[in-house]
């Protein structure tokens, strides 16, 4: 039980922190499309960072979740 609401937390807390690195990074991503970038570079970019962040979370989370 103690798992999965570390598991549900974990994903709460990655969202937010998605949420606000997509935030900061408008700017950034305007000026990459105003350049020329491709809808599907940007949009790797932030599936990349994403993938990332996610991961790092995850990890201790799943450990947690098995471990009973």
């Amino acid at each position: 039980m103690f798992g999965m609401l570390a598991l549900v937390l974990s994903a709460v807390g990655v969202y937010g922190v998605l949420a606000e690195s997509v935030a900061q990074r408008t700017r950034e991503i305007g000026i990459r499309i105003a350049l020329g970038a491709r809808p599907g570079d940007v949009r790797r970019l932030l599936i990349w960072n994403a993938v990332r962040l996610t991961g790092i979370a995850w990890i201790p989370s799943l450990h947690c979740a098995t471990n009973d």
